[in-house]
């Protein structure tokens, strides 16, 4: 099914196109949980890339970021992995500069999903 995605800082919208089109969107704690699950998952692939983390805690961040999108996001499978990829279209693409903005989310994703 091909998908318009629509995204501000305040919402992500999925709209999907055909019959059983669906539309989607994702704001506040939501949202918040799409940045976190992107963050847990793309930063410590891209640490362990760079031999700043093992592999195990890698795994560990693919393992947070999954945790997350099953826990704290509605929505189907697809939507939820939708809205994933798109939040992560929105980070930084400088490796130093994502593990930088890391930094600040990280603290607070760790405080409010696993605390």
């Amino acid at each position: 099914m091909k998908t318009l995605l629509l995204a501000s800082s305040a919402a992500l919208v999925l709209i999907g196109q055909g019959a059983n089109a669906e539309r989607r969107v994702y704001s506040g704690a939501e949202l918040t949980a799409l940045k976190c699950a992107a963050y847990y998952s793309y930063v410590t692939q891209v640490m362990e890339n760079r031999g700043l983390l093992s592999d195990q805690d890698m795994q560990s961040g693919a393992n947070a970021g999954q945790y997350i999108l099953t826990n704290y996001i509605s929505g189907t499978w697809d939507q939820k992995f939708q809205a994933y990829e798109q939040i992560l279209t929105r980070m930084p693409r400088d490796d130093l500069e994502l593990i930088d903005a890391a930094a600040d989310h990280l603290e607070s994703c760790e405080m409010q999903y696993f605390q």
